[in-house]
């Protein structure tokens, strides 16, 4: 998708507003948190949003995610929504704050029954194991996760599905949801209790040092001061190298690849259009 100037500036406003909602929560519950990925090399490098980024990514070590999903059922403001396996159709092993009355829809989102507002990411940071046949176990097993939960997103790729999979899609929804969450309490292992950590999604276990969050320092983005990782250098380092120096023009885009964006009107009526209204998805 080719970003309007002007559109973009206003899903970003929107996007904080949903990460100022994230500080909140965090803050009145003693909830840790830290900006990531390219949100915090913004912060550091732009005191901002990446000019030319789309959104937002924050992490928790694992105990604090479970417990802000758990807290978010009383404090969450009307405007948002916290969307998981436990609350949407939506099978990812990683959280989402939606915004209400939006709409920032994948392209092969479209016929999905979940939630598709404006969103800011909610990674759950795990502590793994110095054996990389260990890791590379708990990587598989997210994956079979994934495919128990996501059966929405693996429809569209119906084609490719072996009969396994598809055996594994006719079990109900309700029993599909206990087996992930069984998979969780095997698999996640608290950060603080381990040498190193990492994300906890398939293809995304990079040791991490968990020295480097034991602690957090305030990083001034877009005007506010959000939580980062006391050792942020070291951690942008490992991740992106000499960080302070920007990619070359061609590289300076976008990573989403997305149908409709609104800031003022709501998933669904969009949803409610036909195919044809959408030319992305006549180019598929």
């Amino acid at each position: 998708m080719q970003w309007d100037p002007e559109l973009l500036r206003r899903v970003k406003q929107v996007e904080l507003e949903a990460l100022l909602e994230i500080k909140r929560i965090c803050e009145k519950n003693g909830i840790r948190y830290f900006l990531d990925s390219g949100t915090l090399l913004g912060a550091v490098r732009h005191k901002g949003f990446i000019p030319w980024d789309d959104d937002i990514d924050v992490t928790m070590p694992w105990k604090d995610y479970r417990r802000f999903c758990r807290v978010c059922k009383r404090d969450i403001g009307e405007r948002f929504f916290l969307q998981n396996y436990e609350t949407d159709y939506y099978g990812a092993p990683f959280a989402k704050l939606r915004v209400n009355g939006t709409t920032m829809m994948g392209v092969d989102e479209k016929n999905m029954k979940m939630h598709t507002g404006i969103w800011v990411d909610i990674f759950p940071l795990v502590g793994i194991s110095g054996s990389e046949k260990k890791r590379q176990r708990m990587n598989n097993l997210q994956k079979w996760r994934m495919v128990l939960l996501r059966d929405d997103f693996y429809r569209t790729r119906n084609d490719e599905l072996d009969v396994k999979v598809r055996l594994l899609h006719k079990l109900p929804l309700g029993l599909r949801r206990i087996i992930g969450r069984c998979i969780e309490l095997y698999t996640c292992r608290d950060p603080m209790k381990a040498p190193q950590y990492s994300y906890y999604f398939p293809s995304l276990i990079k040791p991490l040092e968990t020295a480097w969050i034991r602690s957090s320092v305030p990083v001034e983005f877009e005007g506010h001061l959000f939580d980062a990782p006391a050792d942020w250098d070291a951690y942008l380092t490992r991740v992106y190298g000499d960080y302070m120096q920007l990619p070359p023009e061609d590289k300076r885009q976008t990573r989403h690849n997305l149908l409709a964006v609104d800031c003022d009107r709501d998933y669904s009526e969009y949803r409610a259009l036909p195919d044809s209204a959408f030319p992305a998805l006549q180019k598929q």
